[in-house]
């Protein structure tokens, strides 16, 4: 049994050594690092500006009838 959702990051002794050392696992470490950031926002970003639409309208719209109720 395993833990689930945890990521374990290691420098494999096999990629250093056919691959250029810690440069390289330090510059692959850091892009999937930022990739995976902006993925997350790219794909978070449109519901995000869907809620904040709806409750902009739906604060415009309470207000509004709020006002015409205050007549």
């Amino acid at each position: 049994m395993g833990l689930r959702g945890v990521r374990v990051l290691t420098f494999s002794g096999f990629e250093m050594k056919a691959f250029g050392g810690f440069y390289y696992e330090i510059k692959k470490k850091c892009m999937w690092h930022f990739t995976n950031i902006s993925s997350t926002w790219s794909s978070m970003l449109p519901t995000a500006v869907l809620l904040y639409g709806t409750i902009k309208w739906a604060e415009g719209r309470f207000e509004a009838e709020q006002l015409s109720h205050r007549d």
